[in-house]
């Protein structure tokens, strides 16, 4: 039963930063929403930020258990950036509320994931040290985390798969080299 009243806030949670900044919301209203008491709701999380941490953190994990090693470096970021995709507008209004950080942390550590697998992947067989494939994914990593960043910071409205696909093609060259 407490899993799924994390869920549901959770869940209710989502919904709310679909319709307006993170700064908005308050527990009040999130409670309220979601039909429990104030108490089940500090049961769960300490306040809103610990939500957030709950919101991105798990989509880490699951994202983590799923990661398909044989997939190309773009598909695999596409996938990691899958949760910012479909749930662009919540993620946007966290990134915009101040709190810009939980969600740098969020996507630094599904592209590090992915860039580190896809580097070693790369080096099979080259003689390439562990400090250069370690450099490499790190570098790599920087480099699609910015672009991310940026692209949420701004109100762009080219596809972050486009940019995604762009830069890969890049990348797997200059990682090949």
């Amino acid at each position: 039963m407490a899993g799924f009243t994390k869920k549901a806030i959770v869940d209710t949670f989502v919904q709310l930063l679909n319709e307006k900044p993170l700064a908005k919301i308050t527990v009040t209203e999130l409670i309220t929403r979601c039909g429990i008491n104030r108490n089940t709701f500090y049961y769960h999380f300490s306040d809103i930020y610990a939500l957030v941490d709950e919101l991105l953190g798990s989509e880490i994990q699951r994202f983590s258990k799923r990661l398909d090693r044989s997939l190309s470096l773009q598909e695999s970021l596409i996938a990691a950036m899958a949760f910012i995709t479909k749930y662009e507008k919540a993620i946007r209004n966290i990134n915009n509320s101040g709190n810009r950080e939980q969600v740098q942390r969020f996507v630094f550590e599904a592209v590090e994931e992915v860039t580190q697998e896809f580097t070693r992947k790369m080096a099979e067989g080259t003689g390439a040290t562990e400090e250069d494939i370690r450099f490499i994914a790190r570098y790599t990593t920087y480099a699609f985390a910015g672009l991310v960043s940026d692209w949420l910071a701004s109100d762009d409205n080219e596809s972050l798969a486009f940019m995604i696909g762009r830069v890969s093609q890049l990348t797997e060259d200059a990682i090949r080299e």
